[in-house]
């Protein structure tokens, strides 16, 4: 996100910053908040002829990536509009901590999972090789 200021005369555009002392502090993300994005389909596709400027190295290519109505509909905070208010794309900076957040879930449902198994192997006096 980008904002424009008038500064003698001139524009000044800054980008929304990371750091803390930027930031009012909401909530901590929780499961509910991202267990949708299980269904966002990773796909790979091409860019229409025209899309891109002539010579992009993206023109012939096959590309991963997202379609950006599918982020809208599994986790809409990433999605960015266009100036008549149609979904146009999508914010990895907003998407990839909800994405951090499914790998924590998953590791601590593995580490519950690893945990089970060392007590059920020890009652069986199974010992690992």
């Amino acid at each position: 996100m980008t904002a424009a200021t008038m500064n003698g005369g001139c524009f000044v555009v800054k980008k929304s910053g990371s750091s803390k002392r930027f930031k009012i502090h909401n909530s901590f993300m929780g499961e509910q908040d991202v267990e949708k994005l299980y269904n966002l389909r990773p796909v790979y596709f091409k860019y229409k002829p025209g899309y891109l400027r002539e010579g992009d190295q993206d023109c012939e290519r096959i590309i991963p990536g997202f379609y950006a109505e599918l982020v809208e509909k599994y986790f809409p905070e990433a999605v960015r509009y266009d100036e008549k208010k149609r979904v146009a794309d999508w914010d990895p900076k907003k998407l990839v901590p909800a994405m951090l957040k499914l790998i924590q879930l998953q590791k601590e449902q593995l580490d519950r999972q690893e945990e089970r198994l060392s007590k059920i192997e020890s009652i069986l006096n199974i010992k690992e090789e």
